[in-house]
């Protein structure tokens, strides 16, 4: 087993914390289906 793998890990964050910056491959866009999200990841959902 590598360093590497021992390191990586999954953790879950707010969503309010994600933020796009230049040149990342994936995007995070406050569309229509991020708020579908945010509704069913809600507490009072």
């Amino acid at each position: 087993m590598q360093q590497s793998d021992v390191d990586e890990r999954i953790i879950e964050i707010e969503m309010e914390r994600l933020r796009s910056f230049k040149n990342h491959p994936f995007k995070v866009q406050a569309d229509s289906q991020m708020i579908e999200l945010q509704f069913w990841n809600s507490p009072m959902h």
